[in-house]
């Protein structure tokens, strides 16, 4: 029989709380938090100061599992971690449990969420009133800077969004490497117009002439799927 705190984890987000804050209110060391992150067995003295802190049962905090299960969920704790730790890709759990400290910039953000599409900027009629005035043949030589130059103008750790005009097929660029070198000089993070799947950020569909993709591995990003 084996220990689970994902019911503790899952509660640290309903109740909008960082396992740091958690920490801190519960009297708490980060060594013992992430043993529990770990699923190992800390003293019950430990499970009554989180439960007083979270004002719940320990029913809402930990859970034992048969051996079998256990060895499944430590293998998928082991793939997250990896994953994590390599700064391409993590999960939306994850990333609202421990926030965006130390993940690799910019932050991509591949699902649909309304607080997400409400506080992002569109970029569309920016980039295209930028371009209105230079002549096609050297608008693919000109998108970086123009890029950098709205971006500096946005407020900053802003989120954009809708930047479809840079997937024109007339334009020869990597459009995810321009965003990688305009978040180096001031950060933001992004709202995939695309989609997601298997190590690959996508946009369009295969047959279309602006269907493009975007091997994770690649870049530095962090992609929040």
């Amino acid at each position: 029989m084996a220990v689970s705190y994902k019911k503790l984890w899952k509660l640290l987000i309903d109740k909008d709380m960082k396992k740091k804050e958690l920490e801190q209110r519960a009297k708490v060391s980060h060594y013992t938090v992430s043993k529990m992150y770990r699923g190992e067995n800390v003293t019950i003295d430990i499970l009554e100061r989180i439960c007083k802190t979270l004002d719940c049962s320990l029913d809402d905090i930990v859970e034992f599992i048969p051996d079998e299960e256990n060895v499944k969920e430590t293998w998928l704790l082991y793939s997250e971690r990896n994953v994590l730790k390599m700064g391409k890709r993590i999960s939306k759990y994850e990333y609202q449990l421990n926030g965006p400290d130390g993940l690799m910039k910019p932050i991509i953000f591949c699902y649909t969420d309304e607080n997400l599409e409400k506080n992002a900027i569109a970029l569309n009629i920016l980039i295209a009133e930028k371009l209105v005035n230079i002549k096609p043949a050297r608008r693919s030589f000109k998108l970086p800077g123009i890029i950098d130059s709205i971006i500096a103008r946005l407020p900053d750790n802003c989120l954009v969004k809708d930047f479809d005009v840079l997937f024109n097929p007339e334009y020869q660029i990597d459009v995810l490497q321009v965003l990688v070198g305009s978040c180096k000089k001031k950060n933001f993070s992004i709202r995939w117009p695309g989609t997601y799947n298997d190590g690959k950020l996508m946009y369009a569909e295969t047959g279309y002439s602006d269907f493009k993709t975007f091997d994770l591995d690649k870049y530095d990003v962090t992609c929040v799927v």
